[in-house]
């Protein structure tokens, strides 16, 4: 029989998006956030855009959690998010306020996490 985490993963990822889908936009409606801007074309795009990424890095967190040797190494990559948009960001000449010394406690922290777990 085939490998069941792929499915199962984008069943999960599918149920979670429609509940925050449906809340988000609840809240938006209610809260009457809801103007033209909003609806552009050139919003709804990067609305699309950014929806279709979430998507395929939370499907990518969930099997890489279910099928890593020890799945709190998915959660230290994640943690590190900051640490690679710090990077980008030196690397794009994009204007960032971020501490280079917090970067390096996180890089640290990690490595001492998968050391002791080693």
């Amino acid at each position: 029989p085939s490998d069941p985490v792929f499915p199962a993963a984008l069943a999960f990822a599918l149920v979670g998006f429609i509940v925050m889908a449906v809340v988000t936009g609840l809240a938006a409606f209610l809260g009457r956030q809801i103007d033209r801007e909003l609806l552009s074309a050139r919003s709804l795009k990067a609305s699309l855009l950014t929806g279709l990424v979430s998507v395929c890095a939370y499907i990518s967190f969930v099997i890489s959690v279910t099928l890593a040797p020890n799945p709190g190494y998915t959660s230290l990559l994640a943690f590190l998010l900051p640490v690679w948009l710090l990077a980008w960001h030196k690397a794009t000449g994009i204007e960032d306020k971020a501490s280079p010394a917090a970067a390096l406690f996180i890089i640290v922290g990690s490595a001492l996490l998968i050391a002791v777990a080693w």
